[in-house]
């Protein structure tokens, strides 16, 4: 990766972080700020930064889901993602990652 892509996930992130609602969101705290970089890559690799960015704004927890507990970054991000995927289907845009 390019150091002006990580650059641009970091903005991305920024920006989408400033989206979501809820001050009191998991997503916002720093512990998740390098899952959201990531999760910024992807969208962007997608060509979905801007749904990415909506979906967040509105974005409600899993019930099922394992936001918040025994942290790590990768499942964090694994399951963001697929949620995310989730949305883009239902939304009728399938990303370019899940045929």
């Amino acid at each position: 990766m390019e150091k002006e892509d990580l650059e641009l996930y970091e903005l991305i992130a920024e920006d989408v972080e400033q989206a979501i609602r809820d001050p009191a969101s998991p997503l916002r705290s720093r512990e998740y700020r390098p899952v959201m970089v990531a999760l910024a890559g992807y969208a962007v690799k997608q060509d979905e930064d801007d749904a990415l960015k909506k979906w967040l704004g509105s974005f409600r927890r899993n019930p099922g889901g394992s936001l918040g507990e025994h942290f790590d970054n990768r499942s964090a991000f694994l399951e963001l993602k697929a949620e995310f995927d989730s949305y883009l289907e239902k939304q009728g845009e399938p990303s370019r990652g899940n045929p």
